[in-house]
C-alpha cells in the first residue's frame, strides 16, 4: 500500500496511521477534507512513552519501566518504529522494535544502539513514532476517490531552538474492496528462495520492500486500466490475480538495490522485471469488474474463469468492461 494513498473500506471505521519523520513537540493533527464536512482529529502514539531503565551488554535489549501499560508482544512494521530520547539537549535516535517480552519490560531492537549511548541516563525515554486516529464509520458511508488529507505537527530541533511546522499530505480512497495481492514474506521466499539469504542487517523480513513494490504495481495497473477504460482503478479488479507479478516486482526492486556494479545481480534484476511483466500480462488477460457491485460475477462482467466472488470493488464509474485481447497492452508500454 502506498503510504500517501491509504484506503478505507466503505462503511467501516478506519484507523489512520502516520509516522512523522521528525519528533513532534506538541499535538499531531489529522485533517481529511471530505466534501460534506472536513474531519479533524488529534492523533495519539500507538503506545505511551516508557522510561528507560537500562541497556543489555549486546546493546539490542532495552529495559523499560512498563508501568502496567501492556507493553507486550510482536511489533508490526509501523508499530515497531520508535525513538530513544536521552533527555534534554540530545537528538532522538530512531530505532526499530522487533518484540517486547511477556513481562513488558524488555524490548528487543532490530539493531544495536550506537556505542556512544550509555545508561543510566536521567530522563531517558522510549517513544513510539507511529501515531493513529480513528475515522468513524459514519464519515465513510460512500465510496470516494482522492479525498485530500494532511497531518501537521510542530517539531523542534533542540531545547533552545524555535518550533517549526512540519506536514505530510496525500489522498484517501474510500472503496468497497481495497486492492491487495496477499503477498507475504513467506510467499515471496516460496517463489524466490534465494532472498532468504539476502536480508539487510537489522531487517527481519522483506515486508518494507513488498509494500514498496505494491505501490509500483498499483501505479502500473492504473496507467494501463485508465488509459484504456477511463475511471477504472486497481480496486475494481481482484488483487489476488497479481500475487506472482507482485513477487517478481519485489525481487526486481531488491536486486536493483543490491546492484552496486555487480553484473550478475543486474542481470537478475532485469530477469525479475521481465517475469513481472509477463505475470501482469497473464493476469490482465481476464479480469472481473463488479459493475453493479453485488459481489457476484454476473453476465457481461467476467472475462476468463477467475473463480472470484468476493466483495465489490472500488468506485468504478465507467460502463466499459475491462476486457483484454491476445495483444498485450503491457508489452507496448
Amino acid at each position: 500500500m502506498m503510504w500517501n494513498e491509504p484506503k478505507a473500506i466503505q462503511g467501516r471505521a478506519y484507523t489512520f496511521t502516520c509516522v512523522p519523520p521528525t519528533r513532534p513537540s506538541d499535538d499531531v493533527t489529522l485533517e481529511v477534507a471530505f466534501d460534506s464536512e472536513a474531519f479533524t482529529a488529534t492523533m495519539t502514539p500507538v503506545r505511551a512513552a516508557a522510561d528507560i531503565q537500562g541497556l543489555s551488554s549486546d546493546r539490542r535489549t532495552v529495559h523499560i519501566y512498563s508501568n502496567g501499560l501492556g507493553f507486550k508482544g510482536l511489533m508490526g512494521p509501523d508499530g515497531g518504529q520508535a525513538r530513544v530520547v536521552l533527555g534534554a539537549g540530545s537528538a532522538p535516535i530512531p530505532v526499530t522494535l522487533v518484540s517486547i517480552d511477556d513481562t513488558g519490560a524488555c524490548v528487543t531492537l532490530a539493531a544495536p544502539l550506537p556505542r556512544e549511548v550509555r545508561f543510566p541516563v536521567q530522563g531517558a525515554k522510549l517513544e513510539w513514532a507511529t501515531y493513529t486516529a480513528v475515522i468513524p464509520a459514519e464519515r465513510l458511508t460512500t465510496t470516494q476517490r482522492n479525498v485530500p488529507w494532511s497531518v501537521r505537527w510542530a517539531a523542534r530541533a533542540g531545547d533552545d531552538a524555535p518550533n517549526y511546522e512540519e506536514s505530510l499530505d496525500g489522498v484517501l480512497h474510500v472503496v468497497k474492496r481495497p486492492f491487495r495481492t496477499g503477498l507475504t514474506h513467506a510467499g515471496l521466499l516460496a517463489l524466490v528462495p534465494a532472498l532468504a539469504r539476502a536480508l539487510p542487517k537489522g531487517q527481519t523480513s522483506w515486508h518494507p520492500q513488498i509494500d514498496l513494490a505494491e505501490g509500483e504495481l498499483v501505479g502500473r495497473l492504473r496507467d494501463v486500466l485508465q488509459e484504456r477504460y477511463g475511471s477504472v482503478y486497481e480496486d475494481d479488479v481482484p488483487g489476488g490475480r497479481f500475487t506472482t507479478a507482485h513477487a517478481y516486482l519485489t525481487a526486481s526492486l531488491i536486486a536493483g538495490g543490491q546492484v552496486m556494479g555487480a553484473r550478475g545481480i543486474e542481470d537478475a534484476r532485469d530477469d525479475y522485471e521481465a517475469m513481472a511483466a509477463k505475470a501482469i500480462n497473464r493476469a490482465l488477460k481476464g479480469v472481473w469488474i463488479d459493475l453493479d457491485r453485488d459481489g457476484q460475477v454476473d453476465e457481461g462482467e467476467s472475462v476468463g474463469a477467475l473463480g472470484f466472488t468476493g466483495a465489490a470493488g472500488g468506485a468504478f464509474t465507467d460502463e466499459a468492461v475491462a476486457e483484454w485481447d491476445s495483444h498485450s497492452a503491457w508489452e507496448d508500454r
